[in-house]
C-alpha cells in the first residue's frame, strides 16, 4: 500500500486480500512500514542539526555521523525505488497512449 502510493492503492489491498484479516494485515505492515521510513528520516534531520550545532564532543560526533551515514543510505535508497517506480508506471502510461 504505501509503497505504491496513490488512492488506489486501498481498492487494490481490498481485492487482492483472502479475508478481511488479511486485507488488515497488509494495511497494518504498510502503517508500520511508513512510520518507520518516517522515523527515519526524522533521525536524519536531528543528527544533521546536532552536528550543526557545534555542540557535540569529537567522540559524540563521530558517533552521530557514523548514524547519520546509515540513515542516510537508508533513505536514499527508498528514493532510488521511488524514482524507479515512478519512471516505471510512466513508461507504462506512455506505452498505454
Amino acid at each position: 500500500l504505501y509503497e505504491t502510493g496513490g488512492s488506489t492503492s486501498w481498492a487494490q489491498a481490498l481485492l487482492e486480500s483472502s479475508s478481511i484479516t488479511d486485507m488488515l494485515s497488509k494495511v497494518e505492515t504498510s502503517q508500520k512500514v511508513y512510520d518507520y521510513d518516517r522515523e527515519a528520516l526524522e533521525k536524519l534531520k536531528e543528527i544533521v542539526t546536532r552536528l550543526e550545532s557545534g555542540e557535540e564532543t569529537l567522540d559524540g560526533s563521530l558517533k552521530l555521523f557514523e548514524e547519520g551515514a546509515k540513515l542516510s543510505a537508508f533513505c536514499y535508497e527508498k528514493l532510488q525505488n521511488a524514482e524507479q517506480k515512478i519512471t516505471e508506471i510512466t513508461k507504462l502510461e506512455q506505452a498505454a497512449e
